[in-house]
Formats: C-alpha cells, sequence, structure tokens
C-alpha cells in the first residue's frame, strides 16, 4: 500500500473520529437539557411549595381585609344613619320646622330631611375653599365635593373644618 492510501484511511479516520465526538457532545447536551439534575429538581419543587404557600397567605390576607372593610363600613353605615336620626330628631325647641335638606340613609345615598349645613366664613377663605364652601352650602356631603373637585376627602373636610362655625354639642 502506498503512503497516500494511508494518509487517505487516516484522514477518513480523524473524520469519523470527530463526527463521533460530536454526535457525543450532542447527545449528553440533549440529556441536560430534557431533565434537570436531581438537585435541582428538589430546589424547584422546594420553590413550588413556597410560592403556593405564599399565594395561600396572600389569600388569607386579602379574606381578612375584605371582612375587615366590610366590618367597617356596616359600622360607618349605622354610625351615619344614627347621625341624620339624631340631626332629624334636633334642633332648638319650639321653633319651627326647618326646610328639609340632603342628608344620607345607611347606605349612604341622598335623601331629603337633614339640616341646613352651618355657614362658612369665606372672607379668609381661598377661591378653592369658597368653591367647596359654596358646594357645601348647597347640601352636598364631602364626598360628592370630593368627586366632583376630583381631590382627597381628608382635604374637603379639612377645608370644611377650617371655616365652618363649630356645631355645639347636645
Amino acid at each position: 500500500m502506498s503512503m497516500m492510501h494511508w494518509a487517505g484511511v487516516a484522514a477518513g479516520f480523524l473524520i469519523a473520529l470527530g463526527v463521533g465526538l460530536l454526535l457525543v457532545v450532542f447527545y449528553i447536551r440533549s440529556r441536560q437539557d430534557a431533565a434537570p439534575p436531581p438537585a435541582r429538581t428538589g430546589e424547584m419543587t422546594r420553590a413550588a411549595a413556597d410560592v403556593r404557600k405564599l399565594m395561600d397567605e396572600l389569600e388569607a390576607l386579602a379574606r381578612r381585609i375584605d371582612e375587615r372593610i366590610e366590618r367597617r363600613l356596616t359600622e360607618l353605615r349605622h354610625e351615619l344613619a344614627k347621625a341624620d336620626a339624631f340631626l332629624k330628631a334636633s334642633g332648638p325647641a319650639g321653633s319651627p320646622a326647618r326646610e328639609p335638606q340632603e342628608s344620607h340613609d345607611a347606605t349612604g345615598v341622598a335623601d331629603s330631611g337633614g339640616t341646613a349645613p352651618p355657614a362658612a366664613d369665606t372672607s379668609a377663605a381661598r377661591p378653592e375653599d369658597r368653591e367647596i364652601l359654596r358646594l357645601h352650602a348647597q347640601g352636598l356631603d364631602p364626598i360628592e365635593i370630593a368627586r366632583r373637585r376630583q381631590m382627597p376627602v381628608g382635604e374637603v373636610e379639612l377645608i370644611l373644618n377650617l371655616h365652618l362655625p363649630r356645631q355645639r354639642a347636645r
């Protein structure tokens, strides 16, 4: 056999060896991608259990918050109904009946039969405050004023408290 022949056999052998090595590398990589190693599987199982536990805790917390909100809303409706009843029943003894103004029932919906809001001192009020006081004088409650003015209810209540005369408790 000639030297060329052996050179061709050696080249063919090297090519076959390279292709074989490539096949082995592809096989090993495909096995690694198909199934994570056992240590990673355990970590993933623990992580999934932790996520499930956190989701359960969040659902329980959401239920507790919802219950507290419902309870507070019921309390507020009850207090609002008591305040409306007090306002309807109060007034100076022997005074003529007042014209009905807007008040709120236990659900927070406006109805007639309340008392007129007290007059406000607008001499030192800012223009924005005067608008809030004007709406209040029309019989609107702070929630409705806040909705119309697109501002927080607490800010409306603060402005009203600063500018309206103090009401005496009976």
